[in-house]
């Protein structure tokens, strides 16, 4: 969960001194900078909630009709295959879209179509690199005879990730561009062919991991080309100025990129040592039970998209005291919020979840849920920190906390999956969390103590 708040906030984070910006071809003018930054914020935010509502929505259809109609084994096979896809995900966001969501604020004109053009050679050379890397699997597969059910996922991988990336990296570019209503085409063309995709698949019984992925990255693709096509003129390639952007984006991406492969490995990687240690059907059980506390996703995307950049704000008008207020009120706030759903998660959870799987009849342990849920307050509880971390650029400190974190998680991981199964992950999660939180915590106050 905590990869998919930070990629949507990336998304909208803006700098905290207004500036004029192009949207393609359309320019916002506005004679009032406090009104214009105000509309721009609620804009961003009511774009972020409809595109992201839209994603999470197909995202979780697929995972329910997978579940439904092929079994445990097979949404554990679609779910390593997504974890890869996210690993891909937050080195394109951290090296590639986030530093444009910088960079790309502070020019404008010609100089922002040429950046926008960098950035997307480098997007295609990327993807190029992830297609050579996954096809070197598959062939390394085939040559030591180590075919599994994972072969054709990365095969179908090879092929589709750079157009479910190539999506990705649109809506980022718009949201960045504060084009919402590009993105939000980009978004619904996305959603409608994927939809429309996995319910032929249903219906014609073709429905399996490397199917769905298959339909994820066609649709992606084609909003992919609509974007390509309704922002070409705010595109310029000017091939002698991409590998200075990109070492001008270095030096801000590698700590960033750092910290995001090590959240997605703690939060992610706990399907591959499932996948490792039991079977694959024990992936798709705890996958399941992980989407009993999603639902928080769209509150804390929404909510974290606002305190992001108002407590960089903060800290640049106020200094350490008026950010740690309102880290402090974000902590409050949120805990409370998070613990009051994270109850009733544990308690109807289950039940739901067996609910909309009864076809497979699924069997999801109570206590996996509730230890998952207990995770996640521990996670929002280093929200407030974390924010404040990064109002102060100290991403070196985000990243220790979350190398702490990580180690934490793999050795309890080790320990507790060969006792207890499915719920020896489900509490190497929750102790995860918790030594990150901590470890925010503790990173935050040596941050402020040193400045104050």
């Amino acid at each position: 969960m905590s990869v998919a708040i930070k990629s949507e906030v990336a998304s909208i984070v803006e700098p905290v001194v207004p500036q004029s910006r192009e949207c393609g071809t359309n320019e916002i003018v506005s004679d009032d900078p406090g009104r214009k930054t105000r509309g721009q914020t609620v804009l961003k935010y009511a774009g972020s909630l409809v595109g992201q509502s839209m994603i999470s929505g197909s995202r979780f259809l697929t995972s329910i009709l997978i579940g439904s109609f092929c079994g445990a084994a097979e949404l554990g096979t679609y779910a390593l295959g997504f974890s890869v896809l996210m690993g891909f995900h937050c080195i394109q966001l951290s090296l590639i879209s986030r530093p444009y969501t910088i960079y790309g604020n502070q020019v404008e004109g010609r100089e922002k179509r040429e950046l926008a053009g960098s950035i997307l050679v480098q997007f295609f050379i990327f993807g190029l690199l992830v297609t050579l890397s996954l096809a070197a699997i598959v062939a390394t597969q085939y040559w030591l005879g180590w075919q599994s059910s994972l072969t054709p996922v990365f095969l179908t991988l090879a092929v589709g990730t750079p157009f479910i990336l190539l999506r990705d990296h649109a809506r980022q570019f718009c949201f960045a561009q504060l084009n919402v209503r590009h993105a939000v085409i980009v978004d619904f063309t996305s959603t409608a062919i994927h939809i429309a995709g996995l319910g032929w698949l249903a219906w014609s019984g073709r429905l399996s991991a490397v199917s769905a992925l298959a339909t994820t990255a066609v649709a992606s693709g084609v909003a992919g080309m609509v974007w390509l096509w309704l922002d070409k003129r705010a595109i310029r390639i000017v091939s002698s100025r991409i590998l200075s952007d990109f070492r001008r984006q270095w030096v801000i991406g590698k700590w960033d990129c750092a910290s995001e492969i090590t959240f997605t490995s703690q939060f992610y990687g706990m399907t591959w040592l499932l996948a490792l240690t039991l079977d694959n059907a024990s992936v798709g059980i705890y996958s399941a039970c992980m989407m009993s506390i999603q639902v928080l996703n769209p509150f804390l995307i929404g909510i974290n998209s606002v305190l992001v950049p108002r407590t960089a704000q903060r800290f640049s008008e106020e200094g350490v005291t008026g950010m740690h207020s309102l880290v402090r009120q974000t902590t409050v706030f949120l805990g409370g919020v998070t613990v009051f759903v994270a109850c009733l998660t544990a308690i109807w959870g289950p039940a739901a979840l067996e609910f909309l799987y009864r076809g497979q009849g699924f069997d999801i342990p109570v206590l996996v849920v509730t230890a998952l849920a207990c995770g996640v307050v521990f996670e929002v509880v280093g929200i407030g920190p974390e924010n404040g971390l990064w109002a102060m650029e100290r991403h070196d400190f985000n990243f220790r906390a979350g190398v702490a974190g990580g180690i934490a998680t793999l050795i309890s991981a080790f320990t507790l999956i060969s006792a207890f199964g499915i719920l020896g992950a489900a509490l190497s999660f929750l102790i995860g969390q918790f030594v990150t939180a901590v470890a925010h915590w503790i990173a935050y106050r040596h941050a402020t103590t040193r400045l104050a």
